[in-house]
């Protein structure tokens, strides 16, 4: 089969389960009973209205919410504006409407705010988590009795070992408070000799210390010691391969000989990078932006979560499952390129 067909199946599969696995997340949250009627029964009953009342109320919202239809109708419905990127509007989210108020937000707008929060301290996170990791890894593979390459394997080997959330609790606590580099908000009012100072409490540095540095120091200490781990791993097995002991007698230095070590364990770290973005996107996020005040999709998953949104819940279900998919995906079409044998057969 020609690669570019085996590349259109990998693309096409993606695709179709991404689909199945959202449409399963609206399925588990529409075929359930909604928590919300039983709340609205409840209060409307010690309020002392009548049963037609409360009927009333329930049909009201059920249709506001657009769960009175038939489950198979509703699921068409959805899946139509999924399709076409009409996600509804957030019931927790809003915005400034042209008269002045409030109205709902747009659950692709929310979405779009959210991912660039959080793509601004992933995407870092990653690439020096990936750079550093690899090169650390493979130094200490092939320069063994390194000082410099153990330092650096006992340090990534601890970031890897403390949790994140204590991590994150514990940084500001450490550094960034004692130093000021959140950036608190301090006004001195000169009167009569004495001087006056008045903290604004939840300020943030001029370069987002709270938002952006402090959790990609967190989050690339998270990744630093699985990278290291399996580079050093990798890099091992293949130093020990005959082409790898041809390039040693040509009398190659150690750079030249990583590079061609690297080439052919570029594959199963590719794989690996793959799995830490899923990994990072289903665990890490939620934690670090519960921790941190980063609106991001962590946080608008939690907050989906507590106030009970249906579209929004469903939108960060989605963005998860396309990470996943990515990274799923990214492996897949890498493996066409890194391995000449893949799709040729």
């Amino acid at each position: 089969m020609a690669r570019w067909l085996t590349a259109l199946r990998h693309v096409a599969f993606a695709v179709v389960a991404a689909l199945v696995v959202v449409s399963l997340a609206w399925l588990a949250l529409n075929a359930t009973r909604d928590p919300n009627v039983a709340e609205i029964r409840h209060f409307m009953a010690q309020g002392g209205a009548s049963d037609a009342e409360i009927r009333r109320a329930v049909r009201e919202y059920l249709e506001r919410r657009g769960r009175f239809a038939p489950l198979h109708e509703r699921y068409v419905a959805w899946l139509g504006d999924f399709l076409t990127l009409d996600w509804g509007t957030s019931y927790s989210l809003t915005t400034a409407g042209p008269n002045g108020g409030r109205v709902p937000l747009p659950v692709t707008d929310a979405l779009a705010n959210g991912l660039s929060n959080t793509l601004r301290y992933v995407v870092p996170s990653i690439l020096l988590a990936v750079g550093i990791g690899v090169a650390v890894g493979t130094y200490t593979a092939l320069v063994p009795d390194s000082r410099l390459g153990r330092v650096a394997s006992m340090a990534a080997y601890f970031g890897s070992g403390v949790p994140n959330f204590y991590l994150a609790v514990v940084l500001p606590v450490l550094i960034a408070i004692p130093l000021d580099l959140l950036g608190s908000d301090v006004t001195r009012v000169v009167d009569g000799g004495r001087v006056h100072e008045t903290v604004i409490e939840g300020a943030v540095g001029p370069f987002g210390i709270n938002t952006t540095i402090l959790p990609v120091f967190v989050l690339t200490l998270g990744l630093l010691g699985s990278q290291v781990r399996y580079a050093r791993t990798e890099v091992l097995e293949y130093a020990q391969r005959d082409f790898a002991r041809l390039v040693r007698a040509k009398g190659a230095g150690p750079v030249r000989l990583a590079r061609h070590v690297l080439r052919n364990a570029a594959l199963p770290l590719v794989a690996l990078f793959s799995t830490e973005v899923v990994a990072v996107l289903v665990v890490d996020v939620f934690v670090l932006e519960y921790v941190f005040p980063v609106r991001g999709v962590g946080s608008m998953g939690v907050r989906a979560i507590l106030d009970r949104d249906y579209p929004l819940f469903v939108g960060v279900t989605a963005v998860v499952v396309a990470a996943g998919v990515f990274g799923t995906l990214l492996q897949d079409l890498a493996a066409l390129v890194l391995d000449p044998r893949v799709g040729e057969e």
